[in-house]
């Protein structure tokens, strides 16, 4: 059978979305940033080592949680089922670009049920709603449930249509400089240098990443990147003349606030 019918045969049978939440049993943006954050410490999310980094900014992490969920769900909001008694689980979602969203900070209190819940409801939601063009997640690969449901999709759905990528975290103090000895440089994106970031975030994550963080359109407004801008000795396009490797980035980092 094909994709785009099986599509539409899972939409057939999906709830209006006017009772999509009663279906699932899953309330939105009902628990307060307080309870959600004790329900963080509760499960194990907020891990030791998580925890001593947020720690110092964790009344400013919360402040900033508040005012997204003022937008309703325009920005932000929090998915949650079960109960006290039989455990609960929450899931929150968050617009990364104007058109693509994520799912993250999945929890429970060792309910199933309600984690199922939550993600089905959220996609569904994202279904009926029709405004999201991508969506993505993250997950830490020694995490056995999320790798086992989310790190094999291209074998359900293809690569043409989805991507997993292993990737490296780093944190970095935004007043850290760069050592200027290894002919690196930081500048401001601009719309020039857009053709060359496609380029390099094709190379290094595929179409796919290209696509849900939307790079060929408005990337000043998407993500205010900066560009890193290395030695004309590595990495620059073939044929690439001397003042054009004097201006075209080969490394770009897009910073996350």
């Amino acid at each position: 059978m094909l994709l785009d019918v099986q599509d539409q045969e899972i939409v057939d049978k999906l709830p209006r979305l006017s009772e999509l939440h009663e279906a699932y049993g899953v309330q939105v943006n009902s628990i307060p940033v307080s309870e959600l954050f004790d329900l963080y410490e509760r499960t194990g999310f907020l891990y030791p080592d998580k925890a001593a980094r947020l720690t110092p900014h964790i009344e400013q992490v919360r402040e900033n949680w508040r005012r997204m969920l003022r937008g309703g769900e325009s920005l932000l909001y929090v998915l949650t089922a079960g109960d006290e008694e039989r455990g609960r689980a929450s899931l929150a979602v968050w617009r990364t670009t104007l058109n693509g969203w994520m799912s993250q900070h999945l929890v429970s209190e060792s309910n199933p049920y309600a984690s199922r819940a939550v993600m089905l409801d959220g996609s569904a939601a994202s279904i009926l709603k029709g405004v999201a063009e991508s969506h993505q997640n993250w997950f830490r690969p020694e995490n056995r449930f999320p790798t086992r449901v989310f790190g094999t999709m291209v074998e359900t759905i293809g690569e043409s249509h989805s991507s997993v990528k292993r990737h490296a975290y780093f944190s970095l103090s935004r007043r850290m400089r760069l050592p200027s000895a290894g002919g690196i440089r930081t500048v401001p994106y601009n719309s020039s240098h857009k053709q060359a970031l496609c380029a390099i975030a094709a190379g290094a994550r595929g179409n796919i990443y290209v696509a849900a963080e939307e790079l060929k359109g408005d990337v000043e407004f998407e993500v205010g990147a900066s560009v890193f801008v290395a030695p004309a000795t590595y990495g620059w396009p073939t044929g690439a003349t001397e003042r054009s490797r004097s201006e075209q980035p080969s490394y770009i980092a897009v910073p996350w606030a």
